[in-house]
């Protein structure tokens, strides 16, 4: 008899590119930035770099956050079919310059579903995205008992690493640790981050909740 392995409930990311336009990057370059309170990485002070542009068709960013919005209606629809409608709550700004990064610690994002980060002008070693596994979701037993593997796969390992290119847009879910890599370049690196959350109606029957 042959055996049969089931990969149930992974954590999907979606991963595509949305085609920079110079302008854009010209926006994020040219915000009021501060520093993150890990002293390393920087910040813009506005959070809400998309959504207060969403209805706004003269402005630069409406382009980039319709993108957004498209790839996450197609990311719920082809995947996970849900049809829900969902909008950016907050955005903002994050740049690294060269020998940065953002923290040491992972982080996940609180009061989001989904969250999205889009990459301006990419070189080389300007540091990616690093996604880190549950800790309380071991693949093999308990998390208590740490194995070593003769090869790391997607099914085994703890950690996975992301260089994007210029243009790339990852959404991930919010509750997915991750952080960003150390900026090993000579140049600022630069990305928009964001949060979504469902509108209209959550649920079915008696649990219907109206967002």
């Amino acid at each position: 008899m042959e055996n049969s392995i089931y990969e149930l409930w992974p954590t999907p990311i979606y991963h595509t590119n949305v085609t920079m336009k110079t302008v854009w990057e010209h926006r994020i370059i040219h915000n009021d930035w501060v520093k993150m309170k890990s002293g390393n990485g920087s910040i813009t002070k506005s959070k809400n770099l998309l959504y207060s542009t969403v209805n706004n068709e003269k402005d630069e960013f409406n382009m980039l956050t319709q993108a957004i919005l498209d790839h996450t209606h197609k990311f719920l629809k082809e995947y996970f079919k849900i049809d829900n409608k969902f909008k950016i709550t907050t955005s903002w700004g994050v740049m690294t310059e060269p020998g940065e990064h953002t923290g040491d610690d992972y982080h996940f994002h609180t009061n989001s579903v989904l969250s999205a980060v889009y990459y301006f002008k990419r070189i080389e070693n300007c540091g990616g995205i690093s996604f880190r596994r549950n800790p309380y979701m071991n693949p093999v037993t308990v998390p208590t008992i740490e194995f070593g593997y003769t090869e790391e796969t997607q099914s085994n390992s703890e950690f996975v690493n992301f260089e994007p290119n210029t243009g790339d847009l990852i959404i991930f879910p919010s509750h997915l640790y991750h952080r960003v890599l150390t900026n090993n370049s000579k140049r600022n690196r630069y990305s928009i981050a964001c949060n979504l959350f469902p509108t209209g109606d959550v649920g079915l029957g008696e649990r219907v909740l109206s967002i």
